[in-house]
């Protein structure tokens, strides 16, 4: 099974439900202590894994093993950054930090993978 760009705006939108949801929560109880969490699972999630299923979507050619590889990478990554971020800004640096640290690192790998295929990509 091949990993289409539907799948990766499939997950964009869970994020982007997921952010709006701890942006509500946080707006309602008053409390903007999670704004760090909210503002990574946006972009991370919502904003950067749509983007690389929209290039993706407009170069056909460049979906196969990496885009799934891309996949994979992009979306463990963002949710063990939020998870850790979560933590750490609910008061327990100790606990998140791990978590963070190897979402950010996924999330890099992600972005590297979707380098490679941007410049194998042919117009």
């Amino acid at each position: 099974m091949s990993i289409t760009p539907a799948w990766f705006f499939r997950a964009s939108v869970i994020y982007a439900l997921i952010a709006m949801a701890l942006g509500i929560h946080m707006a309602a109880s008053g409390n903007h202590g999670q704004l760090t969490t909210h503002a990574h699972i946006n972009l991370v999630g919502w904003v950067t894994i749509f983007l690389y299923g929209a290039f993706l979507k407009m170069h056909p050619a460049s979906n196969g093993r990496l885009s799934s590889l891309l996949w994979l990478l992009a979306n463990a990554g963002v949710i063990l950054m939020a998870i850790g971020i979560y933590i750490v800004y609910a008061g327990n640096p100790e606990t998140g930090d791990p978590f963070a640290i190897v979402g950010s690192l996924l999330t890099i790998l992600a972005m590297a993978v979707f380098a490679v295929i941007v410049y194998r990509a042919r117009d």
